[in-house]
């Protein structure tokens, strides 16, 4: 299995049984978002004093 694969499984078991479709995308989307956003300040992107990207 590819580790983008392994990783929304992961956070799909960490949801409740009774998780509805729309909280489910909520959360994936958010930790995509996140993940982006770090990826962003790993790659020295970051905002610097004074200026937001």
């Amino acid at each position: 299995m590819t580790k983008v694969k392994e990783n929304l499984i992961k956070i799909i078991e960490k949801m409740p049984d009774n998780a509805a479709f729309e909280d489910i995308m909520a959360r994936l989307y958010f930790v995509h978002k996140v993940n982006k956003g770090l990826q962003y300040l790993d790659d020295s992107k970051g905002f610097r004093s004074g200026i937001i990207h």
